[in-house]
């Protein structure tokens, strides 16, 4: 029995991580120091729009009939609801899903418990369920 609850908890252990904030990019990308070395954790599950002119904001703004004044208004509403939800040297819980093509982690970031989080969201689902981000 305890090396079947062992087998299922195994890949949990091995993929769950912890660091603190360092710094909020975007609406959907954190620096977290883990282990004494900063993690460029990319949200998985979630898109936000970008908050400066770029490649990937020249490739929305020809799929859709926004301005680029109106995207980039909306990547800073959801980077200033993102400073909302996570504070600067609190300590997170993350799940590293996989890499980007930059070898960065994408995380599934865990909102601690609170007054406005009872049952410990991710980060992803708070952001989709205010309209902040979209479901990826």
């Amino acid at each position: 029995m305890y090396k079947f609850i062992v087998l299922i908890c195994l890949p949990f252990l091995l993929f769950s991580q912890s660091g603190k904030l360092v710094h909020i990019v975007d609406g959907d990308t954190v620096v977290l120091k883990s282990k004494e070395t900063n993690v460029i954790c990319h949200m998985g599950e979630i898109d936000t729009p970008e908050v400066k002119l770029n490649s990937k904001l020249k490739r929305e703004m020809k799929k859709c009939a926004f301005s680029k004044e109106e995207f980039l208004k909306a990547g800073e509403l959801s980077h200033e609801y993102a400073k909302s939800l996570l504070k600067v040297g609190q300590v997170y819980n993350y799940e590293i899903l996989g890499l980007t093509r930059s070898k960065n982690p994408i995380c599934k970031l865990t909102l601690p418990k609170g007054l406005h989080v009872e049952l410990r969201p991710t980060f992803g689902e708070v952001m989709v369920s205010n309209g902040y981000a979209l479901p990826y």
